[in-house]
């Protein structure tokens, strides 16, 4: 049970990374306005006006923006360090995806695995890419059981309690996935604050009450974000 568990975190962790990338892409299609149909073109009357350089972002260090243990006094969690679950941060990254901070904790009495993870969402074009996606919310349904693999993935939906609740885009969404023949629920949400980009996810028994809910989990991960932008 405990290989094919770490082999489904294996596999959510995969599947997140390849919506990721979505949300990359959608960072690539700039906003197309249209022109009316009778527009006039009219003589310029006056040079036209310096536009300014967009404001560089500037460098940030996410590392201590996580999750831990003590941040739910009232769950047994424990914290899991990736090299624990097998992994290194170099496994998470990629040439068109950073990770700047992760994290992993473990209720092993009603049993629930928490999940996230940070990453820079550049200017303001790879901002408006990473909102497109998530009110694409097909789309990250999509990639997310795409990417999961063969693990019998049923009973996916959106969560209309994350569409644009948490900092200032967000998105959630639910499916059930099969580990010897018990159904674990695994919900995700993705949010944007400001130039920080977001993925939290709880896995439990489907049919049980979580230790920790989503959105309990969500909330507390913005708050950490917003203290961390309210610091630079």
């Amino acid at each position: 049970m405990k290989k094919n568990l770490n082999t489904l975190l294996l596999l959510l962790i995969a599947s997140i990374l390849i919506m990721a990338c979505s949300l990359g892409a959608g960072a690539q299609e700039a906003p197309v306005v249209a022109e009316p149909v009778d527009a006039v073109e009219e003589p310029a009357a006056e040079e036209p006006t310096a536009v300014p350089e967009p404001t560089a972002v500037p460098d940030m260090n996410l590392s201590s923006v996580v999750l831990t243990a003590a941040d739910f006094p009232d769950v047994a969690f424990a914290d899991v360090s990736l090299e624990e679950m097998g992994m290194s941060v170099d496994d998470l990254n990629s040439e068109d995806f950073t990770i700047e901070s992760f994290f992993a904790l473990l209720e092993s009495t009603n049993f629930e695995m928490v999940m996230g993870f940070t990453s820079e969402v550049g200017g303001p074009l790879e901002r408006a890419g990473f909102d497109l996606v998530l009110n694409q919310p097909n789309i990250l349904l999509d990639s997310f059981i795409g990417g999961m693999g063969d693990v019998g993935a049923s009973e996916y939906e959106e969560l209309p309690e994350f569409e644009d609740t948490i900092g200032d885009s967000s998105a959630g969404m639910t499916v059930v996935a099969d580990v010897e023949g018990l159904g674990m629920r695994v919900d995700m949400s993705i949010f944007r604050n400001g130039p920080i980009g977001a993925f939290v996810i709880t896995m439990y028994l489907d049919g049980q009450q979580p230790p920790a809910s989503l959105m309990e989990v969500t909330t507390k991960f913005n708050e950490k974000i917003e203290a961390f932008l309210a610091s630079q």
